[in-house]
């Protein structure tokens, strides 16, 4: 369809819109703008529908502007699969610039919307409005420095419109259309300019004097925090109701959350106040003792120790919690009466809440034994349930029955499996047997099933290689759920599943049929481009190095196509894990395996970038020259072919392409700081010697001083007056028996091997050097290669004469 069709379709169809009131019709002429959005052009038209202020009614133009707006938020985003185009983005971005004079209100409203503006003073008003809500605090830095500069020049704006205004409205007869221009402008203006003044917190620190604090800080210990007939009631009624920690806007609608929140709030701003006076309260209710027969003194103690655990770090340095703990609530935890129990849940709840803070390494020892017997099945279920979140700790998950506290509990086991790693295989299994019931019975509950996912994550990383029993029959399953985009729960359980998917192929031995199944996945999840990227390309990298042959059978062509559609939306960052997953499958696959073809277009596009030196983020650029110089080291023949390609995509000659490829690696290789990678381009650099290319012989110079810079880098003097390769292992591909074996991952372990049989590590730079010289000088002939070595510059020719002999 071309562009004069389209507007005359879409202008219908805007009007149909905008003027019809028979449902069906209306509806039709949605479904028209809804096909037109996937066709280019369709958003400029929109922008000529608006800017036609005199041809175009205002009922049309509004349902322009409202597509316009609505299509921009939608299709601007490259990432986006009905992307608008650049050519179109620049067309839009002119004609933005033209809509600042937009006479009607609500159309430029939305058009200042639409580009965070409206005219040129909505335009400031809009993008001051926007920053000020930032609160990290570089956002607000941020702010504060743009407001300093534009603020005098707001003011001026204010001055200018304001006395236009008077002045307009005091002639007679006055232009009442002026009148209302000058207005707007001028409370724009001010709208900017205006500041809060210091008015109010002059009255707040009049009203708010010591004695007011305290008197404030009393009430709210005496009479707001301490629990009520409700909640005993409630507690009595529903434990674990009760026990749930209450969260999202609680502090605002719920009144016991929202009486803490306000004492911490008043605690937090009046601290060099109330803090002695709480440490005061709390000796004061620690030296006499309560009996348990004392409701109201037990209500007051706990009143207080809720004070003291909502401020720990308020109260650091002036409360010795180790000798609390040791003098007082050690022995207040043994008191067994029914009435206690409000002692013994909040102590534990205190205990937790500052065990982070100030507790001496020592003391946790006594914090497990005094907590301990507070999960004895015969204790209070609300006190079970606090001391299980104070120690960060199976059975519990079994006894309770509301989904949020199952959540709670898993999210203990979480964190404890978690800290303590592998030793945990002696005593996960009861649970593992457990978890596949509890997900099957939260098939309603998305976030109960997210807390599963993340136990299972620590239980995989505990449990190793002994997890694959699990992968069939229920991990699998469960991964598969979680990443198919077809099924409604992958928005809640998306990320998690990714992430034990990952631990799931760290720790697996071998490509099992549940793990190729999973990888159908894979190329879906790439299309759509989430902020999951990463943990995608992670998983790629898993399979490579698990199955490198096998999988890029299977996915390497489709993986391919899928990347070099997204990379050049990608930042430098993206675009590096996708180079390191080439660079990983050049070197896992065989030498005499044809598998690095399923990535050709991926890895012209890196020879392309060196080419054209388009990155000057420095750990790209390495990137890209380590692929280079594994294709030249383990596929020449695959190099040339790529590289003939790349030529005939930039429609110049081979050795030009070559040439210009060389001199941008000679002229980035000293940039390299890591010496891995130094003596990987070396050794590329060797290789070439013996090629006989003229386009490596016109640069021999470089070449030589590029590997000798490397050979300085990479090797050291030995006893014998010699030189070593510190790179070089002694043992290449031995396997790790040492203390660390235990604890390393399957996945980590293949990384190691193939580390240790990586050239780099394997072989001599200095001996390789000195081979390929021996090879040049065979294939060059003494005579040319007599007046090549004299050619070499004095201090590079002395530099050289270190390590080989010339």
């Amino acid at each position: 369809m071309d562009f004069n069709e389209l507007s005359r379709q879409t202008y219908a169809a805007l009007q149909n819109a905008s003027t019809q009131n028979d449902p069906e019709l209306l509806k039709s002429a949605e479904d028209t703008l809804r096909c037109f959005e996937e066709i280019p052009g369709f958003h400029v038209v929109l922008l000529e529908v608006i800017k036609d202020t005199n041809g175009s009614p205002v009922p049309l133009r509004w349902q322009a502007v409202l597509y316009l707006k609505n299509g921009v938020d939608r299709y601007w985003r490259r990432v986006s699969s009905l992307r608008i185009s650049d050519e179109e983005k620049q067309s839009l971005r002119k004609g933005f610039l033209e809509l600042f004079h937009e006479p009607i209100s609500p159309i430029a409203l939305q058009i200042a919307v639409l580009i965070v503006q409206h005219r040129a003073l909505l335009v400031l008003y809009h993008t001051i409005k926007s920053l000020s809500t930032k609160r990290l605090p570089i956002d607000v830095q941020t702010f504060y420095d743009t407001v300093e500069k534009i603020l005098p020049f707001a003011l001026r704006l204010w001055e200018v419109h304001h006395s236009n205004f008077v002045q307009q409205a005091s002639n007679s007869p006055c232009d009442e259309n002026a009148v209302l221009s000058s207005l707007e402008k001028s409370i724009l203006s001010i709208k900017v300019i205006q500041t809060e003044g210091e008015v109010a917190s002059q009255i707040i620190q009049k009203f708010f004097d010591v004695a007011s604090v305290t008197e404030i800080y009393k009430r709210l210990i005496s009479k707001f925090l301490p629990l009520s007939a409700e909640d005993l009631n409630l507690w009595d009624r529903d434990p674990e109701e009760y026990a749930c920690e209450d969260g999202g806007d609680s502090g605002k609608y719920s009144y016991r959350p929202c009486c803490e929140a306000l004492f911490l709030t008043f605690f937090n701003q009046y601290c060099d106040i109330l803090a002695p006076l709480l440490t005061g309260l709390a000796k004061e209710v620690s030296l006499s003792p309560t009996l348990p027969s004392d409701l109201q003194g037990i209500l007051y103690k706990d009143a207080v120790y809720n004070a003291i655990g909502l401020s720990p770090f308020d109260l650091y340095e002036e409360i010795d919690f180790d000798n609390w703990l040791q003098n007082c609530l050690e022995r207040e935890l043994t008191i067994g009466d029914p009435n206690y129990r409000i002692i013994r849940r909040r102590t534990a709840w205190l205990i937790g809440r500052w065990s982070g803070v100030r507790l001496s390494p020592e003391m946790r020892p006594k914090v497990y034994r005094i907590l301990l017997p507070l999960l004895r099945p015969e204790e209070d279920m609300v006190v079970r349930l606090t001391t299980c979140k104070s120690l960060k700790l199976f059975r519990l998950l079994k006894e309770v029955q509301e989904c949020d506290t199952k959540l709670c509990v898993l999210n203990v086991l979480a964190y404890v499996i978690e800290r303590i790693g592998v030793t945990i295989r002696p005593y996960c299994y009861e649970l593992l047997r457990y978890l596949p019931s509890l997900w099957e019975d939260s098939s309603a509950h998305d976030m109960l099933r997210c807390s599963i996912l993340s136990a299972l994550v620590h239980i995989v990383q505990g449990l190793g290689t002994i997890c694959e029993v699990l992968l069939p029959t229920f991990i699998g399953p469960i991964i598969q759920l979680s990443t198919d985009l077809k099924e409604n729960s992958h928005v809640y359980l998306l990320e998690d599943g990714l992430e034990l998917w990952l631990t799931v192929l760290n720790n697996s031995k071998e490509l099992s049929s549940t793990l190729s199944s999973l990888a159908l996945n894979i190329p879906p999840l790439l299309q759509l481009g989430s902020e999951n990227l990463r943990t995608i390309l992670y998983i790629l990298s898993s399979y490579v190095l698990l199955s490198p042959t096998k999988f890029l059978h299977s996915f390497g062509k489709e993986i391919n196509s899928i990347l070099t559609d997204q990379i050049m939306d990608l930042q430098d960052e993206g675009v590096l894990i996708i180079y390191r997953l080439v660079e990983l499958v050049i070197k896992t696959c065989p030498p005499s395996s044809s598998s690095i073809y399923y990535f050709k277009s991926l890895i012209v596009s890196s020879l392309k970038a060196i080419h054209n030196a388009s990155h000057s983020y420095s750990m790209l650029m390495s990137c890209e020259l380590s692929i280079l110089s594994r294709l030249i080291l383990c596929y020449p023949k695959e190099f040339g072919d790529f590289s003939i390609e790349l030529a005939r995509e930039l429609n110049q000659p081979h050795e030009k392409v070559t040439g210009q490829i060389l001199d941008h690696w000679l002229e980035k290789m000293d940039l390299m700081w890591a010496s891995e990678e130094k003596k990987l381009l070396a050794l590329a650099l060797c290789s070439l010697l013996t090629s006989g290319s003229p386009v490596v012989l016109d640069r021999i110079y470089m070449i030589f001083l590029n590997v000798t810079s490397a050979l300085n880098d990479v090797t050291k003097p030995d006893n014998n007056g010699g030189f070593v390769d510190t790179l070089v292992m002694s043992n290449p591909c031995q396997t790790d028996d040492g203390d660390n074996a235990e604890y390393e991952t399957e996945h980590e372990a293949r990384k190691r091997r193939l580390a240790s049989c990586d050239s780099v590590h394997s072989v001599d730079l200095r001996e390789y050097f000195q081979t390929q010289l021996a090879g040049l000088y065979q294939q060059i002939g003494q005579s040319r290669y007599s007046e090549m070595i004299e050619n070499i510059d004095v201090e590079t020719k002395a530099n050289m004469k270190e390590f080989v002999t010339i």
